[in-house]
């Protein structure tokens, strides 16, 4: 898995277990659907458009 998609996988990890074993709880539609929303941009949006970049940025001391 590259960069990226391990980076989208990893921010979204905790709320997706959490949704299995909390699948009826009053807020699990609400999540679940923010999930997909999310999910589908990065899948089918701005991936083509703008791509990826991570900078790490520091100073020199």
């Amino acid at each position: 898995m590259a960069n990226g998609e391990e980076f989208e996988s990893g921010m979204v990890a905790d709320v997706e277990e959490w949704l299995l074993s909390h699948g009826d709880h009053p807020e699990a539609d609400e999540l679940r659907a923010k999930l997909d929303a999310q999910r589908n941009i990065w899948l089918r949006g701005h991936r083509d458009v703008m791509g990826f970049a991570y900078l790490t940025l520091g100073r020199v001391s």
